[in-house]
């Protein structure tokens, strides 16, 4: 899904999040924009699989599986 994050600092903007049961994480591809990145774009209303690191809020996406196939 896409959802504000940042707040109303400097940083604050749009950005692809992925929710859990418990905890909500902004992605961002290793390789990609920080501010904005259509592959995610790409990838918002799928249900998918991710590898990747969590450091904070932020998963940083390595690969991910399309699990809607």
């Amino acid at each position: 899904m896409r959802q504000h994050v940042g707040g109303t600092s400097k940083s604050g903007r749009e950005a692809v999040v992925l929710k859990t049961g418990a905890h909500e994480y902004i992605l961002r591809r290793e390789a990609g924009n920080p501010f904005f990145d259509s592959v995610l774009d790409g990838l918002v209303g799928k249900e998918l699989s991710f590898r990747g690191r969590v450091d904070g809020v932020v998963f940083t996406v390595a690969a991910w599986k399309d699990l809607d196939r």
